[in-house]
């Protein structure tokens, strides 16, 4: 059983968010990241380190690596980081009204729409979410129309601000019993023009002089499909 009069310590919110800076960096070097200068970023983690009563970081060249309990310290630093900033969100934005017209792409409904629904509910309780999916240069055809305040598309965009909220691999799928054959052209099961992912395939393909057929010439051959 623990000890009921135990001290719990109060973690410096300071300390941490330059903790995590310098975990992310791999170095103290993050001085600019946190505005403060590479001494006094050492002194800070040095604190911290005494602080929880464990060393944090161990030196491998000029990079500062993580411990196996600065690993386990990482996790809770950004959770603790999260929520702050959103407890102080919150209260600073709870009463906002209005409606956020929201786009996304069928590539992002099932995994990224969802937990950004979630925070910005979390954070806007008063807000009216309108969200509309479809693909992705029509969502580009809405930014531009001001039809919709933001967009979370596949595609990359010259005229609009961008954040990148998630990296994926790209795989190629093909049947089960499909065998790839160098005398025959592979055949694409892609999406409408344009594209990403069908300009992706055939420039790859094209490159590697592999011929290929497009959707609607052979629809009764085992295809191969970029996703």
């Amino acid at each position: 059983m623990a000890n009921a009069n135990r001290s719990v310590l109060n973690l410096d919110l300071d300390l941490l968010r330059t903790f995590v800076e310098v975990a992310d960096l791999n170095t103290f070097a993050a001085a600019v990241a946190v505005c403060r200068t590479q001494s006094a970023v050492s002194q800070q983690m040095q604190r911290l380190e005494q602080l929880v009563g464990k060393e944090l970081f161990a030196r491998h060249g000029r990079n500062k690596l993580l411990t196996e309990h600065g690993v386990q310290f990482l996790g809770y630093a950004r959770k603790i980081l999260q929520f702050n900033d959103e407890a102080c969100t919150s209260l600073m934005y709870s009463d906002m009204l209005g409606t956020l017209a929201i786009g996304a792409c069928e590539d992002t409904v099932d995994n990224i729409l969802p937990t950004l629904l979630h925070r910005v509910t979390t954070l806007f309780p008063k807000l009216t979410i309108d969200v509309s999916v479809k693909p992705s240069p029509e969502l580009h055809s809405m930014l531009e129309k001001k039809a919709i305040d933001l967009a979370i598309t596949t595609m990359s965009s010259d005229s609009a601000e961008q954040i990148l909220l998630r990296t994926s691999q790209t795989m190629w799928y093909c049947a089960a019993d499909y065998r790839f054959r160098q005398d025959e052209p592979v055949s694409l099961v892609l999406l409408d023009e344009p594209s990403n992912f069908r300009a992706l395939a055939i420039t790859l393909l094209n490159e590697a002089g592999i011929p290929c057929v497009l959707p609607m010439s052979r629809l009764r051959s085992r295809p191969c499909v970029l996703r």
